[in-house]
């Protein structure tokens, strides 16, 4: 019996060399991809800690007018500290019995949203101008250029000293939380993603009894640190 014809099937493999162009090719589009894949991931958290910001600035103005018109207590010396994400908590819609460490904590989960870490492995969270301490509103002029909360990685009081002894609670922290930028919190409400090195420290007292003509031009901290 006579079989039928079959033809003989080639197997032709890759070559090294068309391995490797695959290989480059898929290289050169993954230094592509990934960067823009980290830039849109870091927008995502800058966003989400502006949201989180956000919620604070919003119970800061209930506070307020809760307590005839004044901002909340924010001082930090050797003997006290009076945190005030524990007085804005029963803003924030914090369960109603909570003690003060519980309320603490609590409102602690509601931070800056950023996964970097620090050279120093901190984590960046919220701090609270210190220099508003009990100020009564109204006698802020130009809310809309105070910063009243920003991000640091130490400090929830933010004083003289984050800027002068704390290198590492701000000043020299690096990097940055958001692409080499920090969010900011402005008294009227708004928020704004700003480089380090753009803060003075008028930015943090214009309006307060400590400004002085000076802080114009007293800068937070150097360009070296907007990593």
């Amino acid at each position: 019996m006579k079989l039928p014809f079959r033809p003989n099937r080639v197997s032709k493999a890759f070559t090294l060399g068309e391995v490797l162009s695959v290989i480059a090719i898929i290289g050169i589009l993954a230094s592509f991809v990934l960067p823009i894949t980290a830039r849109l991931r870091a927008e995502g958290e800058r966003a989400k800690c502006a949201a989180n910001m956000r919620q604070y600035l919003t119970a800061l103005s209930l506070f307020v007018a809760n307590n005839n018109g004044k901002l909340p207590e924010c001082v930090h010396t050797s003997q006290k500290t009076v945190e005030v994400r524990i007085q804005l908590a029963p803003y924030l819609a914090a369960p109603g019995d909570l003690t003060d460490h519980e309320l603490f904590l609590w409102a602690g989960k509601i931070t800056c949203a950023s996964s970097a870490k620090t050279t120093k492995g901190r984590s960046w969270s919220f701090g609270f101008n210190s220099w508003t301490s009990k100020l009564p509103m109204q006698g802020i002029t130009t809310p809309g250029s105070l910063i009243y909360m920003m991000e640091a990685t130490g400090s929830r009081a933010i004083r003289p000293e984050t800027f002068t002894g704390l290198p590492d609670d701000f000043r020299q922290a690096i990097p940055r939380p958001h692409n080499g930028k920090i969010n900011a919190g402005f008294l009227d409400g708004h928020i704004e993603a700003r480089k380090a090195s753009s803060l003075t420290w008028a930015d943090f007292t214009k309006g307060t009894p400590s400004y002085v003509p000076s802080y114009d031009t007293r800068m937070v901290t150097t360009a070296q640190y907007d990593k």
